[in-house]
């Protein structure tokens, strides 16, 4: 079983949607990243929770930790614009930066 790039876009979501406005910057430091992270684990476990019961806590918190600190690793601010500008879909090459993200964080919680 594995989480598809479901946890990485939601993830994005809710850093576009909690940032807003404000400057996003590549790979967060401080108080931004640490806000980042924290609402991209929320929703993230939120989600694969709803979707994957029978997945247990501790897999998921591992994925969500780990897509989440990804995700902030990698997200530039050219990807939020074009993920603004473009209706909430991310590029392709965003796509693909997320599916490796997917896949080293299913292999790192154990999830196959």
């Amino acid at each position: 079983m594995r989480f598809g790039r479901f946890a990485a876009v939601s993830a994005i979501a809710v850093a576009v949607g909690m940032l807003g406005s404000q400057t996003v910057l590549a790979q967060l430091t401080g108080h931004d990243r640490q806000e980042f992270v924290q609402a991209a684990i929320s929703s993230c476990t939120k989600g694969a929770t709803a979707d994957h019961p029978e997945v247990p806590a501790e897999k998921i918190a591992t994925y969500c930790t780990c897509s989440a600190n990804a995700v902030a690793d990698v997200t530039t601010m050219a990807d939020v614009e074009y993920i603004n500008s473009h209706g909430g879909t991310p590029s392709e090459d965003y796509q693909k930066r997320m599916k490796t993200v997917a896949i080293a964080c299913n292999a790192k919680a154990g999830l196959h």
